[in-house]
């Protein structure tokens, strides 16, 4: 995801009012969110947006120590969903028709309210071995905007050492868990839109959930797991009339059959249970905060109104090994998973890498 401009963008990080520590920022830009490989569009926004929060920044010790980080944003986001293409055929959407049916425009005007400890009890904000970490976000989209939605994130990792013997290794317990319900602002609606717009309780497909990846579910792709549609064909086959060079021949073999879209759901959960142990530094200094771990990952995407029994029993599980340190830039892990239970249209991927701002 590139960010390709900015502007109108003011940093209030003077208190608002005396002895206040609020900072407050306002800003405007515009960004292009790229997920044609797994969801089969992109996403071309144009946005305003007004945040204030207790920490400028969450990664600045205040007298050496971190502290909890809590959040209001409030934003206008004008979004177009542009489909994936076919190079070969400019004019044919090489994606499912679920996403050719919510491309076009759409407003987003939403509030969001979040909280973080943001590390602040942890020995180490990105490699712990004892402490607590917490997060929670909630988000409702409302008019002037065309969607409608009330969302909730929130997760939570433990980390503790063990005794005696094995005071070296940390038992880690972490998970994460999201839910959305898309609403209707007129009385005694029930229709069905094509997205989740103010008169449908179908939930436009870029605010869904995605699950799957590194720092998510180890063993899978990035939104690897849940709903998904069925490929797509191109039209331009093999034998089809086309300029011969060697470039076009290799996109036509490629994109004869597009890789099947991630349609997210309204409800998603990922937990993971590992023990960690330190490396032997041997006396290099580059491998002082290097650590081994040993994983068992679980997780799903799914519908909200769907039975709990069915819920679960869509449960995937991955185990594995891996490596990570902490580094100023977050946590940075590589992993080898192999996923233990998987559905037919699952996207796995064994080796991995990641980096992230926290464990969970």
């Amino acid at each position: 995801n590139k960010r390709q401009n900015v502007n109108n963008s003011k940093n209030n990080s003077d208190a608002v009012g005396h002895g206040s520590k609020v900072h407050s920022r306002i800003s405007g830009y515009l960004d292009t969110l790229d997920y044609e490989a797994t969801r089969g569009y992109r996403e071309f926004q144009r946005a305003l947006t007004f945040q204030a929060s207790t920490l400028r920044n969450p990664n600045t010790l205040i007298d050496g120590e971190r502290h909890p980080n809590t959040t209001f944003q409030w934003g206008m986001i004008w979004r177009d969903l542009l489909p994936r293409r076919d190079p070969l055929s400019p004019y044919h959407c090489l994606c499912s028709a679920q996403i050719t049916s919510q491309t076009g425009s759409t407003l987003k005007h939403a509030i969001q309210i979040g909280h973080s400890s943001n590390g602040s009890r942890l020995n180490d904000p990105y490699s712990p071995t004892k402490g607590i970490d917490y997060s929670y976000n909630t988000e409702v989209a409302m008019p002037p905007g065309d969607i409608g939605f009330a969302k909730a994130e929130c997760g939570l990792s433990l980390h503790t050492p063990l005794p005696y013997y094995l005071k070296d290794w940390s038992i880690h317990l972490s998970g994460k868990c999201g839910a959305m319900q898309p609403f209707s602002f007129r009385r005694g609606s029930n229709m069905k839109g094509s997205r989740g717009d103010l008169h449908g309780l179908v939930p436009y497909i870029a605010d869904r959930f995605y699950a799957g990846g590194p720092m998510s579910l180890r063993g899978f792709q990035p939104d690897g797991i849940g709903p998904r549609a069925d490929p797509v064909t191109s039209p331009m086959r093999a034998d089809s009339p086309r300029i011969e060079t060697s470039n076009n021949e290799k996109a036509t073999a490629v994109l004869l059959s597009a890789p099947s879209d991630a349609l997210g759901g309204d409800i998603y959960y990922t937990g993971a249970i590992a023990a960690s142990a330190p490396v032997p530094s041997m006396n290099l200094s580059i491998l002082s905060n290097l650590r081994f771990m040993t994983f068992l990952n679980a997780g799903t995407v799914s519908g909200l109104c769907l039975p709990v029994d069915v819920i679960l029993k869509g449960t995937r599980v991955s185990a594995g090994v891996g490596l990570y340190t902490s580094t100023p830039y977050g946590r940075f892990e590589m992993t080898y998973a192999l996923p233990l239970r998987h559905g037919p249209k699952d996207v796995r991927k064994k080796l991995q890498f990641g980096v992230s701002m926290s464990f969970f």
